[in-house]
């Protein structure tokens, strides 16, 4: 009667939140709604649809953006389900469904199975490699790989030529699945684009996954993340908010396993942040593709200068959540030549991309511990209700401390790229911007130390990408260019050995 009541209630609230009703779906399998002692993985969309754990033994658990979620260790069988209750939709003989799923991969590997409609002898399904069809089998990727995703495909079948006894998720006869799975979504039925982008923006918030070039959407059709406004902001996304109709209630979340953002505190798990977000309230937040990889030169008004990581932008959504005080949490345990004690916040909230002017607000830390865990305390964003902020993480130098550019590059392992073994330090790199200030032509001057390709960007005090210009084949480059609106610009110069990005001012 009681998980009755809940889908009664889940219902009413679909229809109380939408003008426009989210489509529900056939089954919905959702790793942080398992009670202890539960046999069965319990179908949460209300038809009773609950798949079986192989041999009543349920995987691991751990945590998936601080959710609770199942833990696979190739050895344990994927959850299975008679497909007798469905009631699939079809037209003549021909049977469609959509399946979503959110994941994260163990290993690179190997490939492994994520969910198969099954008979004795054939299945459809999905592995992280391959697309299996009723007539052909589709390579897709080729490597497994092991960042989290949410992967959604819709499949048909002939009925005369394929008629699947059972569903089979979390892996499949002959590939077994390694890795986080979170939630498993069914529908008997194609869903049209609108529903789909808001389910998948419901998987993207809770999981911490970004959608490549996609907005975020609510299911009131509030646009949380707008991508096509800051689309240098995309290489890495995660949030926080609340939308009942999806029982979504995120309070807290982290962005390339580096910065977690937290209402409140941050606790062990996202169940145990005793924290409250109302109703549609979000903050959804995204780097640039520095991803926290190579720093910068900061200066701030006072003509001090700062060593920063990433480019990043905060959007807010709802008036509560801009009254509601958070914590910033930096990993930095990765990074050599660093003193915790010198890390700053810096939120700069007139959106210039300068971090020079008086609009920029800079928070020292409240707590530092022995693992490399930095945290920042009551930070409210968008006070002024602009609708975004940027923010940076910085390094001052003092005297006893001086900064290892060289060393800071190398040291996350995480991103470690390759094709760098080869050259030589990206310290022998020189860039030369000049007149800066400018009162409107400028010089781009780049000697690399080895022959690469580079793609130079102009950048406005906005964010907006104002031109792209490529260079091929050599070491060294002249380019010239001419601003005619004063203002604070970045160019950003890339190549295979590093990101650099300059400050320009135009008089």
């Amino acid at each position: 009667m009681k998980k009755l009541l809940s889908f009664i209630v889940a219902i009413n609230a679909l229809y109380a939140y939408s003008q426009e009703p989210v489509s529900f779906p056939a089954a919905w399998y959702r790793a942080d709604y398992v009670v202890a002692g539960d046999t069965l993985w319990h179908d949460q969309s209300g038809y009773q649809r609950h798949a079986q754990a192989y041999q009543g033994v349920f995987p691991g658990k751990t945590l998936f953006n601080y959710n609770p979620a199942f833990l696979f260790d190739s050895v344990t069988s994927a959850f299975t389900l008679p497909l007798s209750g469905f009631d699939f939709s079809s037209s003549a003989s021909k049977t469609e469904v959509m399946v979503m799923i959110a994941y994260q991969a163990g290993e690179s590997g190997s490939e492994r199975g994520l969910w198969a409609f099954a008979t004795d002898s054939s299945l459809i399904g999905l592995s992280t490699r391959h697309i299996f069809g009723e007539r052909a089998v589709i390579r897709y990727q080729d490597t497994t790989r092991t960042d989290a995703i949410v992967n959604t495909i819709t499949q048909s079948w002939k009925q005369n030529d394929f008629a699947p006894g059972r569903l089979l998720v979390g892996g499949m006869d002959t590939l077994p699945f390694k890795g986080k799975l979170g939630e498993v979504i069914v529908f008997d039925h194609r869903t049209g684009s609108k529903d789909l982008l808001k389910w998948q923006s419901y998987l993207a918030v809770k999981h911490g996954i970004t959608l490549y070039k996609k907005e975020y959407v609510t299911s009131q059709d509030d646009t949380s993340w707008h991508y096509n406004d800051h689309p240098l902001y995309n290489a890495s996304i995660s949030g926080l908010g609340r939308d009942t109709v999806f029982g979504l209630h995120q309070k807290q979340s982290v962005m390339d396993n580096r910065l977690t953002i937290g209402i409140g505190g941050i606790a062990t798990s996202n169940p145990l942040n005793s924290s409250v977000i109302p109703e549609g309230n979000f903050l959804v937040w995204g780097v640039d593709s520095n991803l926290f990889r190579f720093p910068q030169n900061t200066y701030l008004q006072n003509g001090e200068e700062l060593l920063t990581f990433g480019n990043c932008l905060m959007e807010v959504t709802g008036n509560a959540v801009r009254t509601l005080p958070t914590s910033v949490q930096m990993d930095i345990s990765g990074w050599q030549d660093v003193e915790p004690l010198n890390c700053v916040l810096l939120i700069d909230r007139d959106h210039t991309s300068d971090f020079s002017g008086s609009s920029v607000e800079l928070y020292t830390p409240t707590h530092t511990d022995t693992n490399g865990i930095i945290t920042f305390s009551n930070i409210y964003w968008d006070t002024d209700y602009s609708g975004s902020d940027l923010f940076r993480i910085g390094f001052y130098s003092n005297d006893t401390t001086e900064f290892s550019t060289k060393s800071l590059v190398t040291a996350n392992t995480g991103n470690h790229n390759p094709d760098m073994d080869n050259h030589p330090s990206v310290l022998d790199n020189i860039y030369s911007l000049y007149p800066n200030p400018t009162s409107g032509n400028y010089n781009l001057s780049i000697s690399l130390s080895c022959v690469s390709d580079v793609v130079i960007r102009v950048i406005s005090p906005e964010g907006k990408i104002l031109e792209t210009r490529y260079g091929k084949g050599e070491s060294n480059y002249q380019f010239t260019g001419g601003l005619s609106v004063k203002g604070h610009y970045l160019i950003e110069v890339e190549s295979s050995l590093e990101r650099k990005v300059l400050q320009l001012i135009q008089n």
